[in-house]
Protein backbone atom coordinates (compact mmCIF):
# COMPACT_ATOMS: atom_id res chain seq x y z
CA UNK A 1 0.00 0.00 0.00
CA UNK A 2 2.99 2.49 0.59
CA UNK A 3 4.47 1.93 -2.70
CA UNK A 4 1.27 2.27 -4.24
CA UNK A 5 0.77 5.85 -2.54
CA UNK A 6 4.65 6.93 -3.19
CA UNK A 7 4.30 5.74 -6.51
CA UNK A 8 1.40 7.55 -8.07
CA UNK A 9 1.38 10.77 -6.96
CA UNK A 10 1.90 13.85 -9.12
CA UNK A 11 4.59 15.12 -7.50
CA UNK A 12 8.36 13.81 -7.33
CA UNK A 13 9.15 14.89 -3.64
CA UNK A 14 9.31 11.58 -1.72
CA UNK A 15 7.84 13.15 1.24
CA UNK A 16 4.31 13.54 -1.01
CA UNK A 17 2.53 10.58 -0.92
CA UNK A 18 -1.32 9.72 -1.96
CA UNK A 19 -3.42 9.15 0.85
CA UNK A 20 -4.56 5.64 2.06
CA UNK A 21 -8.22 6.59 1.20
CA UNK A 22 -7.67 8.01 -2.34
CA UNK A 23 -6.45 4.59 -3.11
CA UNK A 24 -9.27 2.53 -1.44
CA UNK A 25 -11.60 4.73 -3.83
CA UNK A 26 -9.82 4.78 -6.82
CA UNK A 27 -8.89 8.44 -7.46
CA UNK A 28 -6.21 10.73 -6.96
CA UNK A 29 -7.43 14.24 -5.52
CA UNK A 30 -4.72 16.34 -6.51
CA UNK A 31 -5.21 18.90 -9.63
CA UNK A 32 -3.06 17.88 -12.44
CA UNK A 33 -3.02 20.25 -15.65
CA UNK A 34 -2.44 16.58 -17.98
CA UNK A 35 -5.71 15.38 -17.90
CA UNK A 36 -4.40 12.07 -19.82
CA UNK A 37 -0.98 12.01 -17.44
CA UNK A 38 -3.99 11.91 -14.56
CA UNK A 39 -6.39 9.40 -16.10
CA UNK A 40 -3.18 7.52 -16.65
CA UNK A 41 -1.81 7.49 -13.32
CA UNK A 42 -5.59 7.02 -11.56
CA UNK A 43 -5.52 3.50 -13.93
CA UNK A 44 -2.71 1.97 -13.16
CA UNK A 45 -2.82 2.93 -9.70
CA UNK A 46 -6.24 1.00 -9.61
CA UNK A 47 -4.73 -2.02 -11.54
CA UNK A 48 -1.91 -1.96 -8.45
CA UNK A 49 -4.21 -1.77 -5.70
CA UNK A 50 -6.83 -4.52 -7.35
CA UNK A 51 -3.70 -6.84 -7.30
CA UNK A 52 -2.68 -6.29 -3.96
CA UNK A 53 -6.45 -6.88 -2.65
CA UNK A 54 -6.29 -10.20 -4.79
CA UNK A 55 -2.83 -11.64 -3.41
CA UNK A 56 -4.50 -10.63 0.05
CA UNK A 57 -7.88 -12.48 -0.50
CA UNK A 58 -6.00 -15.30 -2.18
CA UNK A 59 -3.83 -15.83 1.19
CA UNK A 60 -6.99 -15.49 3.03
CA UNK A 61 -8.97 -17.93 1.21
CA UNK A 62 -6.48 -20.80 0.84
CA UNK A 63 -8.26 -22.60 3.96
CA UNK A 64 -10.30 -25.38 2.17
CA UNK A 65 -13.73 -25.08 4.34
CA UNK A 66 -15.88 -22.36 4.78
CA UNK A 67 -15.17 -22.50 8.63
CA UNK A 68 -11.80 -22.50 8.39
CA UNK A 69 -12.09 -19.32 5.71
CA UNK A 70 -14.34 -17.66 8.11
CA UNK A 71 -11.76 -17.92 10.99
CA UNK A 72 -8.89 -16.68 9.61
CA UNK A 73 -11.16 -13.73 8.02
CA UNK A 74 -11.84 -12.99 11.46
CA UNK A 75 -8.70 -13.31 13.16
CA UNK A 76 -7.32 -10.93 10.06
CA UNK A 77 -10.15 -8.29 11.08
CA UNK A 78 -9.17 -8.42 14.93
CA UNK A 79 -5.66 -7.71 13.90
CA UNK A 80 -6.95 -4.77 11.52
CA UNK A 81 -9.14 -3.37 14.44
CA UNK A 82 -6.18 -3.55 16.90
CA UNK A 83 -3.97 -1.85 14.69
CA UNK A 84 -5.81 0.30 13.24
CA UNK A 85 -4.01 3.40 13.40
CA UNK A 86 -1.30 1.59 11.68
CA UNK A 87 -1.03 2.73 7.77
CA UNK A 88 -2.64 0.39 6.20
CA UNK A 89 -4.58 -1.29 8.06
CA UNK A 90 -8.09 0.66 7.56
CA UNK A 91 -8.01 -0.43 4.12
CA UNK A 92 -6.52 -4.06 4.91
CA UNK A 93 -9.96 -4.20 7.27
CA UNK A 94 -11.89 -3.64 4.50
CA UNK A 95 -10.74 -6.10 2.36
CA UNK A 96 -11.14 -8.76 5.32
CA UNK A 97 -14.74 -7.66 5.71
CA UNK A 98 -14.93 -8.86 2.12
CA UNK A 99 -13.44 -11.98 2.81
CA UNK A 100 -15.42 -12.80 6.28
CA UNK A 101 -18.70 -11.96 4.49
CA UNK A 102 -18.11 -14.28 1.84
CA UNK A 103 -17.53 -16.95 3.91
CA UNK A 104 -20.56 -16.44 6.24
CA UNK A 105 -22.77 -16.70 2.64
CA UNK A 106 -20.60 -19.82 2.39
CA UNK A 107 -21.70 -20.94 5.36
CA UNK A 108 -25.33 -20.06 4.42
CA UNK A 109 -25.49 -21.76 1.61
CA UNK A 110 -23.92 -24.57 3.20
CA UNK A 111 -26.49 -24.75 5.87
CA UNK A 112 -29.40 -24.64 3.15
CA UNK A 113 -28.52 -27.29 1.23
CA UNK A 114 -27.80 -29.75 4.04
CA UNK A 115 -31.51 -28.71 5.20
CA UNK A 116 -33.02 -29.52 1.89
Amino acid sequence: MKYICLTHTFSHDAEIRLREEEVVIGTILAKCTQARWRKDRIEQMRINAGQLVHAMTAELKSPKTAEEKLAAGWGAWKHARENGSQYGHLSFGLVVLKCVFRALEELGAKKESTEA
